[in-house]
């Protein structure tokens, strides 16, 4: 009687496992949700938008067996498919029929699925070739006067979409230091920092994508202000006109030149002083009763006023020049 039960349970197993492999042999409609991502083909430079994954719906014929391992193998990470350049066809949206795409991506083409539906069945994806170029550095620091700067490297690389190549070849990348760490800076002298790099502004939605992300920054912060000396400022005589075709108006000899003058001034305007590329002068500025006052007697003096920059000032008050007025004829 034992040897009788165990031989049925024996036989109820193997038919269990048999009909259990059938039923996972059996081929029958499937349908499974796939998200589905679009990337450029390995060592092209595109650009594929949209980046993140579609979901799709994938109608097949296949066992059980096949579309349970189907779906274990893209329930993490979807499917990829792969987008290269196509001589045929400029850049700009491109239609990915489905169904014969995924047929030829793993894990689909591993498995020889017979998919007969995809839902949608084609998607539209933008495809932008990329170029590289290599942009100046430009280092910005609002309200600080540096000197000295040097960028290494003196370019940043940029990829961008060939198409926007062309407007973007005159911009520059910038390094803007922190205020903080330059206010820690000895001034006047040379130091070195590593400055984050950025993009302008007008470049945030252009698809740019920089790709040095750094730069070292050697300059020297400069004092706001500085004081500068004016060896020598000339000073020019003004007085009516009506009054130089009665009489001569004439400096002393020794006064036609301002010597010694100290100024000061926001660094950026001392140093286009200091290089000659603003013209300083002095004025003596007579009225007819000035003039009037002073003729006749061997000499007189008048208060001159330097001509500066805005925001540059004299640090003493030049002495009062003295002048002569002698009747013509």
């Amino acid at each position: 009687m034992l040897q009788f039960i165990r031989t049925v349970l024996l036989v109820t197993l193997i038919t269990g496992l048999l009909w259990l492999y059938a039923e996972s042999e059996v081929v029958k409609r499937h349908e499974i949700e796939v998200d589905v991502r679009f990337t450029p083909a390995a060592g092209r430079q595109l650009l594929v938008q949209p980046t993140e994954p579609k979901r799709v719906r994938v109608i097949l014929r296949s066992s059980n067996a096949v579309s349970a391992d189907l779906e274990r193998r893209t329930r993490a990470g979807g499917m990829t498919i792969e987008i290269s350049e196509d001589p045929t066809t400029p850049d700009g949206p491109r239609r990915i029929f489905l169904k014969e795409r995924l047929a030829s991506t793993p894990p689909m083409a591993d498995l020889g699925l017979n998919i007969l539906e995809v839902q949608p069945a084609e998607i539209d994806v933008d495809v932008q070739r990329l170029v590289t170029l290599n942009m100046p550095v430009a280092v910005i620091a609002d309200g600080v006067t540096l000197g000295n700067v040097v960028t290494d490297p003196a370019t940043a690389s940029v990829t961008l979409p060939a198409s926007q190549a062309g407007r973007w070849d005159k911009a520059k990348v910038e390094a803007r230091p922190d205020p903080k760490e330059l206010a820690a800076l000895p001034l006047n002298q040379p130091q070195t920092i590593t400055v984050a790099l950025r993009l302008p502004d007008a470049m945030r939605n252009s698809r740019a994508k920089l790709d040095t992300p750094t730069a070292k920054v050697t300059l020297s912060v400069r004092k706001l202000t500085e004081s500068y000396v004016l060896r020598s400022v000339p000073v020019l005589l003004l007085s009516p006109p009506a009054e130089l075709e009665r009489q001569w108006v004439k400096l002393d000899d020794d006064q036609a030149v301002l010597r010694n003058v100290s100024v000061t001034g926001p660094s950026d305007v001392i140093d286009r002083i200091r290089g000659e590329q603003v013209r300083v002068f002095a004025e003596l500025r007579l009225t007819a009763d000035d003039i009037e006052k002073a003729a006749g007697k061997e000499s007189a003096s008048g208060t001159v006023i330097i001509n500066l920059p805005a925001g540059v000032t004299v640090d003493a008050p030049p002495l009062p020049v003295r002048y002569r007025v002698l009747k013509k004829g």
